[in-house]
């Protein structure tokens, strides 16, 4: 199944123990690859996943390789490194 960007975003982000981490806010590219490497994840509130590093304007960059599912929700796995 396809999945368009503008689709994904606002679409909530929860772990996969079932804790809310925020909504899809941007992705990041890798434009000498062509490639997405992160989603920028806008927290719902003050939370710490400190698997996650925050950037400069408090989101937290979640590397492809952690989503496990993009359908209802986008579904991370934070022990994948």
């Amino acid at each position: 199944m396809k999945k368009y960007l503008f689709d994904l975003i606002s679409k909530d982000v929860v772990t996969t123990s079932g804790q809310m981490i925020g909504k899809v806010h941007d992705f990041v590219f890798d434009t000498d690859r062509g490639q997405i490497v992160s989603v920028l994840v806008e927290p719902v509130r003050e939370i710490s996943v400190r698997e996650f590093q925050k950037d400069a304007e408090g989101f937290y960059s979640v590397s492809l390789r952690n989503i496990t599912s993009m359908e209802d929700f986008v579904v991370v796995d934070p022990s994948i490194k």
